[in-house]
């Protein structure tokens, strides 16, 4: 993609629930497992599944599932759990795997950030005792590598 089609880019971050089975059904990321569960999160969101949707065209881009999850910290006598975010899955449709939105991002990277922007949403909202953190793990990233 050129500057000047970039500068035409717009995009939305949508939850599942609002996109038209038709537009799932046509993304492919090259993986069959991963473009089954798109259609499937659909039928049964498992965690939150979030479609990245380029507004030029109505295509999607590509789709992150994540849900709530825990680290687990052991001591000597006791154990406690750090609250955490697991990506489940995460895929780009092929047409926009390895293309660039600008010259310092992909797609994929632009994806990455509005998961993150959207987990730190979900941590502000938390609240913690003073001398803990909230983490976010981020594991079982799953996309196709070409």
């Amino acid at each position: 993609m050129g500057f000047e089609e970039v500068k035409k880019f717009k995009y939305k971050f949508k939850r599942i629930s609002s996109i038209n089975i038709e537009l799932i059904e046509d993304f492919s990321c090259g993986s069959e497992e991963l473009d089954k569960k798109l259609i499937q999160m659909k039928e049964n969101d498992e965690g939150t599944t979030f479609v990245f949707l380029d507004e030029t065209n109505g295509q999607i881009i590509g789709y992150c599932t994540y849900c709530a999850s825990g680290l687990k910290k052991a001591y000597e006598n006791d154990s406690i759990t750090y609250p955490a975010a697991e990506i489940k899955y995460f895929a780009i449709d092929e047409t926009y795997q390895h293309k660039s939105y600008d010259d310092d991002f992909k797609f994929s990277d632009l994806m990455l950030c509005e998961v993150y922007a959207e987990f730190k949403i979900i941590i502000i909202r938390l609240r913690f005792p003073k001398k803990q953190f909230p983490l976010i793990i981020s594991y079982c990233i799953q996309y196709p590598r070409l």
